[in-house]
């Protein structure tokens, strides 16, 4: 058993957002310093009571935290079709990230593959990977995150809008 550590009817505790980095920067696009002296982020979903208690949907909500859960961005999933739905974490995605001033830093998004309504990576058409493209600012190449999946093991690769290897 946890203890109460809120009270109903109290008022919701301040959210710690990080501070923006004090240091100038000039080839780092606005929005992206806060991530400069970061070597950890966790992304954690916002889960909706509604959506536990009954089966009404919305929209994922997610938050990017440093590690000492200090919140870095807001963002919240657009989801682009029915087929997303099907393909579950197979679908294609599109995440606008805010920081604390609610301004848009990046765009991180995964186009749908509509070749392959119901893709896994058992059926070979995904073999060849699954790139998720950084934008930043929004409409400029910023990177790109190739996913490859396999029964046995998975990986990502990292690369900048040269397309060269960073990670």
């Amino acid at each position: 058993m946890h203890p109460v550590t809120l009270q109903p009817g109290a008022p919701i505790p301040h959210t710690a957002w990080m501070n923006k980095p004090s240091i100038t920067i000039t080839d780092i696009p606005a929005g992206l310093e806060y991530l400069v002296n970061i070597d950890y982020v966790r992304i954690r979903q916002l889960v909706e009571f509604i959506e536990i208690a009954t089966s009404f949907y919305l929209p994922n909500r997610y938050v990017v935290e440093n590690n000492r859960g200090e919140q870095i961005y807001v963002t919240t999933e657009q989801p682009n079709s029915l087929r997303s739905q099907i393909k579950g974490p197979l679908r294609g995605y599109k995440f606008d990230m805010y920081d604390k001033f609610s301004r848009l830093a990046f765009r991180v998004e995964r186009p749908d593959n509509p070749s392959c309504l119901l893709c896994s990576c058992v059926c070979g058409c995904c073999s060849n990977g699954v790139m998720s493209i950084v934008e930043s600012p929004v409409g400029t190449l910023a990177g790109v995150l190739l996913s490859k999946a396999s029964p046995c093991s998975s990986s990502i690769a990292i690369r900048d809008g040269d397309g060269k290897q960073m990670l």
